[in-house]
């Protein structure tokens, strides 16, 4: 057993900046980028569980340009005390000067993004989570704006099964406002009942919720596979030339595949195969009624 902190190099030229206390990891080749560091979490903990660490991290190659003052060992030791006082996780803030000018995270965010607050509570409430979230203050204890942390197993564990509904939420928020423009486009709109099914869709999630993890996992993973199937039903009578919305659904598709993916190699159960058919029923009726109001 063991604490390792793991740091990702992007470019050969970056080995010579790595510290060796610390172990090397080769992001030279990440196939999904555009989601940054979750790609690295989630390879990292592959290599962390396999080699029986107890705690582990990710650095950046450059993590001494941030985090100035501490040894690559000195941290290292403070972990290992962290840990024997019971630490699930211990963070290194970067920029402590920030969180004495700030509410939150969200409030310095908004200083180099703004809007990323309401994108933020938006991205939890698709999620099912309280969007109320971003306007909760922060100290110094949970105020961190570098991803300078060390945790066990169970904080991963839940931080990336975290990461993953926040994917997928933002996700489902790009597939509407694509849905809507083409609608535009097309000198159309969407259906008046919209809220009526979020609504209900809000309902169904906490319910599955309350059934547990696994079950809720499990009703995701079926949702995205009757959502993909639909789509390619769309696929099959689109006309050949409307080319953009194609591409739209196609997208969406492979989002909805990955989504579904996701949700079962977290742990989520085959649902039984009536409540399989209560959702496509459910599903055909909102479909149907949708295209005519």
């Amino acid at each position: 057993m063991s604490i390792k902190i793991y740091q990702a190099y992007y470019q050969e030229d970056q080995l010579p900046n790595l510290d060796p206390e610390f172990t090397p990891f080769d992001n030279t080749v990440n196939p999904v980028n555009n989601l940054y560091e979750l790609y690295i979490y989630k390879q990292v903990r592959e290599l962390a569980e396999k080699a029986g660490d107890e705690m582990w991290g990710v650095f950046s190659w450059q993590w001494k340009n941030k985090l100035q003052g501490p040894t690559a060992k000195q941290i290292l030791d403070h972990v290992q005390k962290s840990k024997d006082a019971g630490a699930d996780v211990v963070i290194f803030n970067a920029y402590p000067w920030d969180e004495p000018e700030a509410y939150n995270v969200w409030e310095q965010g908004e200083w180099c993004h703004p809007g990323i607050a309401m994108l933020g509570a938006r991205i939890l409430d698709t999620m099912g989570e309280d969007y109320n979230l971003v306007m909760q203050p922060m100290d110094y204890t949970t105020y961190l704006a570098a991803n300078y942390f060390v945790g066990n197993k169970v904080f991963w564990d839940g931080l990336l099964a975290f990461l993953d509904k926040f994917v997928a939420a933002l996700d489902e928020l790009d597939h509407l406002a694509w849905c809507e423009q083409r609608l535009r486009e097309l000198e159309s709109h969407p259906s008046t009942l919209n809220i009526l099914w979020y609504s209900g869709a809000l309902t169904l999630g906490v319910l599955a919720g309350l059934a547990g993890d696994k079950v809720s996992l499990g009703f995701v993973a079926e949702t995205e596979k009757q959502v993909s199937a639909h789509l390619q039903s769309h696929l099959n009578v689109l006309a050949a030339q409307d080319e953009k919305t194609q591409v739209i659904l196609r997208h969406m598709q492979e989002d909805e595949a990955f989504h579904a993916q996701t949700a079962l190699s977290a742990g989520g159960v085959e649902l039984p195969e009536g409540i399989k058919q209560l959702m496509s029923v459910v599903a055909s009726i909102m479909t149907k009624t949708s295209y005519h109001i």
